[in-house]
């Protein structure tokens, strides 16, 4: 959570979760593998059919390091939001908070202003 302030606690409690949802978190981490497993696999057969000794089969190739590097960031940005809405879903929320939001996210909606009254229906 990102409104702890204790390092032991805050591992503690994330070791507590990874035991309750071994399935849930072993399924994200999986799931990653396996789509970095396809693009590693991608990138090996270009490497197999494309050859690198002109000018254009470097190129091809440098743009396909850049496009695996791209793709292996992208993946574990998406793998960090994926644990993030795990926690929010199954850790319980804070004291008089709602699931799944920060504390920034709280606070903005505690202080936003209210919605404005619906007109009255002509009748």
């Amino acid at each position: 959570r990102e409104d702890g302030r204790r390092v032991g606690n805050a591992f503690v409690s994330g070791l507590r979760l990874v035991w309750r949802h071994p399935l849930a978190l072993g399924g994200l981490w999986i799931g990653n593998a396996v789509l970095l497993a396809a693009v590693a696999a991608a990138y090996l057969g270009l490497r197999q059919v494309v050859r690198a000794d002109d000018w254009a089969g470097i190129a091809l190739v440098a743009v396909a390091q850049q496009a695996v590097m791209l793709a292996r960031a992208s993946l574990r940005v998406a793998l960090f939001g994926s644990e993030i809405a795990l926690v929010g879903r199954f850790w319980p929320p804070a004291p008089g908070g709602m699931p799944g939001t920060s504390t920034e996210t709280r606070l903005a909606l505690a202080e936003a202003p209210p919605p404005d009254p619906e007109p009255p229906s002509p009748s």
